[in-house]
């Protein structure tokens, strides 16, 4: 389950790739739906010492049902420390590092996205918050939604901007030490 939030960490670095233009929401419904688990399986995330916050919707239609043994504090820090990690990724264009958090759908969305966009990128991620605000499974698949917000950089053109966007996270419970992975993103 911590590796999902290595997952997320992916998240900053799909805000830059968004910056251009960011996969169409029903691209991304397209990719959560075809989720296929990628070769390449992502470090687990670390606790930290923050105390993440989740949110729960009682009288809504979104599910809000953790997987068994779901460690949400280790799974919301792993996030954001994950995110940062995925924006370095982006910055450099290191594709193969992104290709570990995300699913094979997404990622070929995100490598359009990147190859419109030349040389290094210069975005910092500020501070980045993590909540919990979907979760789901079934007898072998879990699903997760996480919300980001923060604040950016752009260091080469000196802009700041706001985080906000919600990551969709999935795992195969069918097979033991199974990772997370990205496999839709929204930009709110």
């Amino acid at each position: 389950l911590l590796i999902a939030l290595l997952a997320l960490g992916a998240v900053f670095l799909f805000r830059a790739l968004r910056k251009g233009k960011m996969a169409a929401p029903q691209q991304q419904q397209a990719a959560y739906a075809g989720y296929q688990t990628p070769q390449a399986a992502p470090q687990q995330f670390e606790q930290s010492h923050s105390a993440p916050q989740a949110t729960g919707f009682a009288d809504s239609d979104v599910p809000f049902r953790l997987p068994p043994g779901f460690d949400m504090n280790g799974f919301l820090a792993g996030a954001r420390d994950h995110y940062r990690t995925l924006q370095e990724a982006w910055n450099k264009n290191d594709l193969e590092k992104i290709r570990e958090y995300v699913s094979p759908e997404l990622f070929e969305q995100l490598k359009a996205e990147r190859a419109e966009l030349t040389g290094e990128q210069h975005t910092e991620v500020m501070y980045v918050d993590t909540q919990l605000v979907r979760a789901d499974y079934g007898s072998d698949w879990a699903q997760v939604s996480v919300r980001f917000s923060g604040r950016y950089m752009d260091r080469q053109e000196q802009v700041e901007e706001d985080i906000k966007e919600v990551w969709h996270l999935e795992r195969d419970l069918a097979k033991n030490n199974a990772p997370w992975h990205i496999v839709g993103i929204e930009q709110l």
